[in-house]
């Protein structure tokens, strides 16, 4: 991989944009699949819900192997939502579901640790309805537990796919992922910063719409819908980059139901 100006990143985001055009309802179906699973978490019980979190790597897939077809011009099919529950890929995936939950509960004791006052807060705050005061120690421990995450982030940001495509090892997909996003630094930041300058104006149309009642309501969830869709496809592009065009797995085993 060669040194990548800092303006690919915008140009990811472009790219990503220009693929979700191709075929915007294919993209929806992996989106069902990750939506399901979301609200999995949060009704399951407390074990359960963890259980399917580890799952995610492996739906995440289904967003990558769809922005695959479109590229390759083929029609994004429901099956598409199977393809990170295959074997070899699929344990694997697991695993690394396992290092992101491992990863932001390392981040999480690092901002209760480095912060009793938040601890006091939250020991103390109405269960119904907790209200935090933020206050500068809480910010700095925060931030604190964000600069532990990154690097696990950088080691999982192409991981997935690299498992996938490449037939990788964890460790070894973990490595090379590390290593991409630390070569390719520059573009990475503007390829964030534009994102979070995209989420803000996404948060300001959901403003603008809270005055429409039910209706607004409904309307507030396509713009979000329509930016988590894009990312995926802008994720895409940055593996394609930097790794190359993918190729269909070796071995396509479906796991037994």
């Amino acid at each position: 991989m060669t040194n990548l100006p800092a303006l690919t990143g915008w140009h990811w985001v472009k790219d990503g944009f220009a693929l979700f055009r191709q075929q915007p309802g294919g993209m929806f179906i992996p989106f069902l699949g990750y939506l399901l699973c979301q609200v999995a978490v949060l009704i399951l019980p407390q074990p359960l819900g963890l259980l399917v979190a580890l799952l995610l790597p492996a739906v995440s897939i289904g967003f990558m192997q769809a922005c695959a077809d479109i590229e390759q011009g083929k029609r994004v099919l429901p099956a598409v939502i199977q393809s990170g529950f295959r074997k070899p890929a699929f344990p694997k995936l697991v695993v690394l579901g396992v290092l992101h939950l491992v990863a932001i509960l390392i981040a999480v004791i690092v901002v209760f640790i480095t912060n009793g006052e938040l601890v006091d807060q939250l020991r103390n705050a109405d269960p119904a309805a907790p209200q935090l005061q933020m206050t500068n120690g809480m910010a700095a421990s925060i931030l604190l537990g964000f600069v532990v995450y990154i690097p696990a982030a950088m080691g999982l940001f192409f991981s997935g796919p690299l498992i996938y495509w490449k037939q990788m090892s964890v460790g070894k997909a973990v490595f090379f992922s590390f290593f991409a996003v630390l070569r390719a630094w520059r573009p990475c930041i503007v390829f964030l910063l534009s994102w979070a300058g995209i989420a803000m104006m996404v948060s300001l149309v959901r403003i603008a719409l809270l005055g429409m009642g039910t209706f607004g309501a409904l309307l507030m969830q396509i713009p979000v819908m329509i930016v988590a869709l894009v990312l995926q496809c802008s994720l895409y592009v940055s593996y394609r980059q930097i790794f190359g065009s993918p190729a269909a797995p070796a071995e396509e085993t479906r796991l037994p139901v």
